[in-house]
């Protein structure tokens, strides 16, 4: 009855979190930080809770990290690791057997700025072309199906997207 109980209010919070989330991003109220932190640590600690949470030895988490990532950046830590927690979550719904592997790749630009590309990709039950764009929007699932076998509101690849665009 615990385990049941802790999922549940685990549930209810992050919908809560998603609900409070999107309407700051709607009244364009969220405000991003400026944190100085080491990216590769970051990520190593982004991926651990998926890797230790997991029951089924049926999935198996990846980490393919950029030798160049090993440095300080600056940027909303929260805020990423709450795209990539979005994004690790979603191929974890999803995902009942396989891999997930959370990739950074980083672009060095002349000026000594440089631009860092995540992915996540999953051996789950992907995503039709054509509902690739409709994913992002708010309170959308692919089809109804997904909606009643996996659960979700929808909510947590809109956030994303507007984290990112900020």
């Amino acid at each position: 009855h615990f385990k049941v109980l802790k999922s549940s209010s685990e549930h209810m919070l992050q919908l809560v979190n998603d609900i409070l989330d999107f309407s700051k991003l709607e009244a364009g109220k969220m405000e991003m930080e400026n944190n100085s932190f080491n990216l590769k640590h970051f990520l190593q600690k982004s991926i651990n809770p998926f890797v230790n949470s997991t029951n089924n030895n049926k999935v198996q988490y990846k980490l393919e990290i950029d030798d160049a990532l090993d440095r300080n950046i600056i940027c909303d830590e929260m805020r990423l690791n709450q795209v990539l927690n979005n994004l690790l979550s979603n191929a974890k719904k999803f995902t009942e057997s396989g891999n997930i592997t959370l990739t950074e790749k980083i672009e060095i630009n002349k000026s000594h700025s440089f631009v860092v590309y995540f992915s996540v990709r999953d051996t789950g039950i992907g995503i039709a072309p054509a509902k690739i764009r409709q994913i992002f929007e708010s309170f959308t699932q692919a089809d109804t199906e997904t909606t009643r076998k996996y659960g979700g509101t929808g909510l947590g690849l809109a956030i994303s997207k507007h984290i990112v665009e900020k």
